[in-house]
């Protein structure tokens, strides 16, 4: 198992973090999974009709999320999931977050 913490940001900083119990695996497989439904935002004619401030907040959660298996070598780190925007999470609303 591994501690989970969900960040919660206001102006670019955390404003409160909440902490669960996860299996590595579990971890990882959820990380695999937000990469992927995201993937299609990503293709340049799709991104470009985001807003400026979307496509930073998107390539900012990408990144976080492709660094999970590096911030995690072993199950005794924590993950620290990034709170989903509520404008990327009413577009994909099966995107996963840990609460």
């Amino acid at each position: 198992m591994v501690k989970v913490k969900t960040q919660y940001f206001k102006n670019g900083s955390v404003v409160s973090e909440v902490e669960n119990d996860l299996p590595m695996q579990e971890a990882r497989d959820e990380r695999e999974f937000n990469l992927t439904v995201t993937d299609v935002l990503v293709i340049p004619d799709r991104f470009e009709q985001l807003s400026s401030s979307e496509q930073t907040e998107l390539k900012a959660i990408r990144q976080k999320w492709r660094d999970i298996p590096q911030d995690a070598n072993n199950q005794d780190e924590n993950i620290v999931f990034p709170k989903i925007p509520s404008w990327l999470k009413a577009k994909f609303p099966e995107l996963n977050e840990y609460e």
